[in-house]
């Protein structure tokens, strides 16, 4: 008996791949209009040599790129088809087309927003703005909700202090109630008298916890995601009892 008639006679199939992303999807029944029809045909064939020949067909993951001769066979193979003139009459999954439009939403919602970055949200836009970056900045922070309206406020330089309402004309004069001329967020921050008290402990929290405790411009620590001394300074925001 030959190799292959052994093989045959044993009616079963392992195939190996390093992509898990389709194994899952050959495992995965749900059937819906997102699915591919490359998975379609595959788990078509995989049932056709189940229930007609009574091949069982095992499917198995490897690692890419780690010395297996019929992966690295595969994947040169996959570099020179990916540098031959694309085949017009080969079915592009809907799931890759989705992907397409995704991206020029994107391109397209970024260019409209950078276009009135001349006359709306400037501060935002100068200090904050990149159109590469599809992440929210609080992703891997786990804070309160005041926490992010808060820096969301001072990123967008809108905020419930006289010079933020006085810019946007909500009232007639940007000085604060302590005299000086403009009540800001640094200026609520680091200098307003009316809060020196509640300053100097947070000064010696600042000195506690070994951090860098000068005044510094509140935008260039959110820039720079200094998130320990920020959360310092946001307590003692909560502290003084200032909606922000």
């Amino acid at each position: 008996m030959t190799g292959l008639q052994r093989e045959r006679n044993n009616k079963q199939i392992l195939i190996l791949s390093d992509c898990q992303s389709v194994l899952k999807a050959i495992k995965n029944n749900r059937l819906d209009v997102y699915k591919s029809s490359f998975i379609l045909d595959i788990r078509r064939h995989h049932s056709r040599l189940k229930t007609k020949f009574g091949w069982k067909i095992i499917y198995g993951w490897i690692p890419a790129h780690r010395g297996y001769t019929g992966n690295e066979i595969a994947d040169r193979l996959a570099k020179v088809g990916a540098s031959e003139v694309a085949e017009i009459n080969i079915p592009v999954p809907i799931t890759d087309l989705r992907s397409i439009f995704r991206e020029e939403a994107w391109n397209n919602t970024q260019d409209k927003l950078i276009s009135k970055s001349s006359y709306k949200g400037k501060n935002y836009f100068r200090n904050f703005h990149d159109r590469n970056k599809k992440q929210p900045w609080f992703k891997e922070i786990k804070a309160e909700r005041y926490f992010y309206s808060f820096i969301n406020r001072i990123r967008a330089n809108h905020y419930n202090l006289n010079e933020s309402l006085a810019r946007k004309n909500y009232i007639d004069i940007s000085r604060c109630d302590c005299g000086y001329e403009k009540e800001d967020i640094n200026h609520v921050i680091w200098q307003c008298s009316r809060y020196d008290v509640e300053r100097e402990a947070m000064n010696e929290k600042l000195v506690k916890r070994n951090i860098y405790g000068a005044a510094e411009d509140i935008v260039e620590l959110i820039k720079r995601k200094d998130w320990p001394k920020i959360g310092v300074v946001y307590r003692f925001i909560k502290q003084i009892g200032r909606i922000i």
